[in-house]
């Protein structure tokens, strides 16, 4: 078994665009090293997927456990704050939970639940986690296939008004 925490960091973006992507660099480092220390016990891994977003990963015969155990270690480890060029910065995350049995779905299909399942925490407020959900995943895919088919309807002229008396 297998359980995954995707993080992304809330107001990264703000954090670059106001002290520059150095310090942003530099932040990376200081939380990818916070991460690094929540993977304590065998089979936990912690790895930076790009930008601000990172995935742990835990493996074992009691994974659900484990996984919202590590998930909470990771939200407590960023809870500190950051000092960074003389300034404290407070680093918050969203987190999305994916738990499950070896080798039933592909890499992709499990990161693409976490990513969905990370965005349903964000919009939740952020600096949580959430554990993924079959039905909330369907719900999201079929919301951004219809946000992308409307516009190409549009500009095919697929769309006509009715008058009802």
């Amino acid at each position: 078994r297998f359980g995954l925490c995707y993080l992304d960091l809330d107001g990264f973006k703000a954090i670059n665009d106001s002290l520059g992507h150095a310090a942003g660099d530099r932040l990376l480092v200081e939380v990818a090293d916070r991460l690094q220390s929540c993977a304590t016990a065998p089979g936990e891994m912690v790895a930076r997927l790009g930008g601000d977003e990172f995935v742990a990963l835990t493996t074992g015969p009691d994974t659900a456990d484990e996984v919202d155990e590590l998930a909470g270690r990771i939200l407590n480890a960023l809870a500190s704050p950051i000092r960074l060029d003389g300034r404290e910065l407070t680093v918050r995350g969203s987190i999305g939970v994916v738990e499950g049995p070896s080798g039933e779905r592909s890499a992709a299909e499990v990161l693409r639940s976490a990513d969905i399942t990370m965005y349903r925490a964000k919009a939740a407020g952020g600096n949580r986690y959430q554990l993924a959900d079959a039905e909330a995943d369907a719900r999201a895919i079929t919301r951004h296939g219809l946000t992308t088919a409307l516009p190409a309807a549009l500009d095919r002229g697929e769309f006509f008004i009715e008058y009802q008396p």
